[in-house]
């Protein structure tokens, strides 16, 4: 399902302090649900203000405040009690107090049961969790604009996060040691990119929010959808806070052993020193997408092209000729100089001097449509011979 998201948007606006206390209630009350009695008990029991619930964060120490609330409040035999009234009121809230408990006479002991439903007690922890997701996203939680869709979206993905608890934080890939070409830039990227999409930070949030082109995201970012929370998250947590230092620091690392004896070391290394890993691989980055980087390495390429070729001879297979030339088209599209369908078509033919495949070759050169389309279904149909060989080739 496409996630709509406007809980980042809505939560940068700060809790105006002096109605933060009123705030809380009405949040405790709905869409929590509790009592206005039970709201007041977790109020006057010292949790009056957003940084105060942080406490809670620790341990299941919601489970214990309520079970000694509860006890506290219910346990009333040997003194005179009387109820916990709301002491704030706000605007438009129901100004009657709670009914006085019954008592024998004036002067006896009354005794008084606050109750604090499982399912509040759940729709807390879920603030919480809320909670943890705007110092993700570098905002300020309110309890003004937790609500109903906000409660839903933090649920959705706090669920979501749990098997990560108990997961070992592995890659399917390993990205390579940096080679000394610059050339080989974009492969490095995809790597990197694939890798850090596998990796989770501390803040349960794929590492390649780190590599993201846009450094702080805008209202757009907050308010467009998603397919999945991860890329909003990927897209929209903030490059700074406690989340960021630490991921930063580990992506640090992670680029030094990588780069460490490559060419490309030497210029970002004042970064990796600072353990600044989004500004090492930003550095890196600028580097390699030079004009001056971008010449060379189309020359190299271009140098390399023109050195293959398929003789049908020897160890050098079908299958690794088309992968060298594949990877060297991707090189020169990347870097800003793509050859064009029809250059492909006839490159890849006229390096093919192989005997058994002329007639063949020749068929596929002979065709309009074919040799204007660098397409491995084209070049099969007027070619059985090279399409048993090139169909097997993933492009």
């Amino acid at each position: 399902a496409r996630i709509k998201k406007t809980m980042a948007a809505s939560s940068r606006s700060a809790t105006d302090v002096a109605g933060e206390r009123l705030a809380l209630r009405r949040m405790l009350q709905n869409p929590i649900g509790f009592s206005d009695v039970a709201a007041e008990a977790i109020l006057q029991a010292g949790y009056n203000t957003v940084e105060t619930f942080r406490t809670m964060m620790i341990g299941d120490a919601v489970s214990e405040f309520f079970k000694n609330l509860t006890m506290d409040y219910n346990r009333k035999e040997n003194r005179k009690e009387t109820p916990v009234v709301p002491v704030d009121v706000m605007e438009g809230d129901d100004e009657d107090t709670p009914p006085t408990p019954d008592s024998d006479e004036p002067g006896t002991v009354t005794k008084v049961t606050v109750e604090f439903p499982h399912v509040a007690q759940q729709n807390l922890r879920t603030f919480l969790f809320y909670m943890k997701i705007c110092d993700r996203l570098g905002q300020q939680p309110s309890p003004l604009k937790f609500n109903q869709d906000e409660m839903a979206f933090a649920r959705e993905r706090l669920i979501f996060e749990e098997p990560f608890k108990h997961k070992h934080n592995t890659s399917s890939t390993t990205p390579d040691k940096f080679p000394n070409t610059i050339a080989d830039w974009f492969r490095i990227q995809n790597q990197m990119s694939a890798y850090l999409n596998d990796l989770r930070g501390i803040a349960n949030v794929p590492y390649s929010y780190l590599i993201r082109e846009k450094g702080t995201p805008d209202d757009e970012d907050f308010e467009r959808e998603y397919d999945t929370t991860d890329v909003f998250f990927i897209q929209c947590t903030a490059h700074h806070g406690s989340h960021y230092d630490v991921d930063n620091k580990w992506f640090a690392a992670e680029l030094y052993k990588l780069a460490d004896g490559a060419p490309i070391f030497n210029h970002i290394s004042v970064h990796l020193t600072k353990f600044d890993g989004r500004a090492a691989w930003l550095a890196m980055k600028t580097y390699a997408q030079g004009d001056a980087n971008k010449s060379s390495a189309v020359t190299r390429t271009k140098a390399v092209l023109e050195g293959i070729h398929y003789t049908g001879k020897g160890k050098y297979t079908f299958e690794r000729y088309t992968s060298d030339l594949l990877k060297c088209y991707t090189d020169l599209e990347n870097l800003g100089s793509p050859m064009s369908e029809h250059d492909k078509v006839v490159h890849f033919v006229s390096r093919i001097s192989d005997p058994t495949l002329t007639v063949h070759c020749d068929s596929v050169l002979g065709n309009d449509e074919n040799r204007n389309n660098f397409d491995k279904e084209q070049i099969s149909h007027h070619s059985s011979a090279i399409a048993s060989k090139v169909l097997a080739i993933e492009y």
